[in-house]
């Protein structure tokens, strides 16, 4: 998950109309984002003159490609109600797409027919955009870009001033036929061999030799609102990842405005492979020249929240909740894997070598090991070394590479992805006799059995046979302080492979239960002075998933900055005011629930006089709404929700209390 934080400096008296702009305006606009998770936001106790918002996202791609289309609309709304964002511009990200061999767009390329629409507000409006993907037998191809952006606004140069593209330097390289500015007199400014930079992704800059996955960073020259972007730029695929096979995913773009956008698959025509899209967006399909071509068009000419009619199907929301299954899958998918068995082996294969288990890692394993004679003890030794001392690099499987280091590898540099630490784990597993196996899945959606590709996942967890026996033990190394057996809520009861070069390998469904109950306990131990003041002890006891993100935010979060971390938490539980004395029980030691016991104090926690105090005391966490646990759990972190099962219990909503009587 990727979480992005914006810091608002707000008129005075105004924080009744900055929430109302943020229930009414901007969480309806967000949820119709593609990846939007949830939103947080706090406003600073006293005057109230600061807010701070984090949006939650299923991947740092799709905030990206909010910054692109949506976020002006943000800005104006909060412009509107008097509020000025201080720090949430991020540069914005242009991927790449394609257009045929013979396309060459131009200074002199027809302007599209304009619909009837007014498209004056936009920062930008992409005129045509053009994207051709060329696959040989071998695995290998080419996938181009061409596109012309109208710029509106300083908002649109600010996202179109830069273009980043990405791609992996093992197997792709990226090819610039021209980045070009058409001015408001028809001259032409070309982006030079200067402008173009080739630099590490920031993954790589966090973690050193880690990735193959690079960026094109290139300087648009000159651009300023009334002047048109063109560019195009072609990446080759040199080198298959998988060789004899390829696949592709597509999703035609609807968050900013397209006049026209085209899709080609360019396959060899006596080559099979499973191809599906979406209702409605079947292809046009020719032949010609030993070459089979789909081609798909579209446009998305008008937001949604323009809609004339938008009103008039009452049921539309029940509609979009039927179809969320359909809708959370690409626009176009297509494969030339024909079994999930034949993906399980193709991985099985790049990951044998890879855990084979070195000198150090056997050594390190035995060590572990020591004295413990079961083998739910060794797994579970294993297991709690290799989540909690190697430090999680978060990069989506697929992006960079497929295949994962070796394991003495990771065990030397200390830190890995997904599949690095499921690697390390197996091969100390190996070590000790314990067979194991990797398993594909995806993080957020649900998996379409009807492709058998390798694009469907996004992560990969282990699965680990202790015994003779069918049943499988399911670990994820990657959340790091994790009770052992648990994996979080949105991998459960979910279908993933399992990559194997024997008959185990194929679709499994992943446990739809937890090994760890989920509970919380908060209580409270305090008094109410005569002037309204509060003094209380609190302790807040927590096991299963709701312990996992706060856990988290504990060992990320410097001890030194503990208390303000915990007066966030307070506040958001419906108890603002000062926090010291905080103390929390070993964060790492996840065989007890996580337990958290802080002072508070806060002078005016209900006005004198008044003949009673009524409150919420912990508003989040108990008998709420799922989703306001699941926001106020995530405070600051950017990493988990907690499970929908872990605020299903009632409670009382709400204390009254008498203030002593004043002398």
């Amino acid at each position: 998950m990727f979480a992005r934080h914006v810091t608002m400096q707000l008129k005075p008296n105004t924080r009744a109309e900055f929430t109302q702009t943020i229930e009414n305006e901007i969480l309806p606009l967000l949820k119709k984002q593609h990846g939007f998770q949830d939103e947080i936001v706090f406003v600073a106790p006293g005057s109230g003159t600061e807010g701070i918002a984090i949006s939650l996202w299923d991947k740092k791609e799709d905030a990206e490609t909010y910054l692109r289309g949506s976020y002006p609309e943000v800005l104006k709304a909060l412009a509107q109600s008097g509020q000025n964002p201080t720090n949430s511009a991020v540069p914005a990200k242009a991927e790449n797409a394609t257009l045929p061999d013979n396309a060459k767009p131009s200074d002199k390329t027809a302007k599209p027919e304009m619909p009837n629409h007014d498209y004056s507000p936009e920062a930008f409006v992409v005129e045509q955009y053009r994207s051709r993907y060329r696959f040989e037998n071998d695995g290998t191809g080419r996938k181009e870009t061409v596109a012309r952006v109208r710029v509106q606004s300083e908002a649109g140069v600010q996202q179109w001033g830069q273009i980043q593209v990405g791609y992996n330097s093992a197997n792709e390289r990226v090819e610039i036929a021209y980045v070009r500015v058409v001015k408001a007199d028809g001259s032409v400014v070309k982006a030079g061999d200067d402008a173009v930079q080739d630099l590490s992704a920031p993954v790589e800059r966090e973690a050193p030799v880690y990735t193959d996955y690079r960026q094109k960073h290139i300087t648009v020259p000159g651009l300023r609102p009334g002047e048109v972007l063109e560019y195009d730029m072609v990446t080759v695929i040199h080198t298959p990842l998988a060789a004899g096979q390829f696949w592709a995913e597509y999703e035609f773009d609807k968050n900013n405005i397209m006049l026209d956008e085209e899709l080609d698959v360019d396959v060899p025509a006596d080559r099979p492979l499973k191809l599906k899209n979406k209702d409605g967006k079947d292809p046009k399909i020719s032949e010609e020249h030993g070459r089979r071509i789909y081609q798909w068009t579209s446009s998305h000419l008008e937001r949604e929240d323009d809609a004339k009619n938008k009103d008039k199907d009452k049921n539309k929301d029940k509609k979009k909740k039927k179809k969320k299954a359909e809708e959370e899958r690409p626009d176009v998918q297509l494969t030339t894997f024909v079994s999930w068995e034949q993906i399980g082996r193709w991985y099985a294969g790049l990951d044998k070598d890879r855990r084979a288990p070195s000198p150090e890692v056997r050594a390190k394993a035995d060590e572990l090991t020591k004295g413990l004679d079961t083998q739910l003890d060794k797994v579970q030794a294993l297991y709690d070394f290799v989540a909690k001392n190697f430090r999680y690099v978060s990069l989506s499987l697929g992006l960079g590479r497929y295949q994962p280091h070796a394991a003495g590898d990771v065990l030397h540099n200390q830190y890995g992805d997904c599949k690095d630490k499921h690697t390390l784990l197996s091969a100390m597993l190996r070590a000790e006799g314990i067979q194991s196996y990797p398993v594909l899945i995806h993080s957020a959606r649900k998996l379409d059995p009807d492709v058998p590709s390798p694009a469907q996942f996004d992560h990969v967890i282990t699965a680990a046979r202790l015994g003779s026996g069918p049943a499988l033990t399911w670990l994820d190394t990657t959340t790091e302080v994790a009770p052992y057996g648990l994996i979080l809520f949105q991998l459960r009861n979910k279908e993933a492979v399992l990559a194997a070069e024997d008959g185990d390998g194929g679709l499994q469904r992943t446990p739809a239960d937890s090994p760890v109950k989920s509970s919380a306990r908060f209580t409270i131990d305090g008094k109410f002075s005569e002037f309204g003041a509060l003094d209380a002890t609190l302790e807040y006891t927590t096991q299963g998933d709701r312990e996992v993100p706060i856990r988290a935010g504990f060992r990320q979060v410097p001890q030194a900055r503990w208390k303000e971390f915990v007066k966030i938490l307070s506040t958001g539980w419906g108890f603002p005011g000062d926090v010291d004395q905080v103390r929390v029980d070993p964060i790492e030691d996840t065989s007890k629930p996580f337990h958290l016991k802080y002072h508070l104090h806060e002078d005016r926690y209900f006005a004198v006089p008044s003949s009673s105090a009524n409150f919420r005391p912990i508003s989040g966490l108990i008998a709420c709404p799922v989703n306001t646990c699941c926001r106020l759990c995530t405070i600051g972190l950017g990493l988990i929700a907690v499970s929908p099962e872990a605020c299903a219990e009632p409670q009382p909503r709400s204390l009254s209390t008498s203030p002593a009587s004043t002398p």
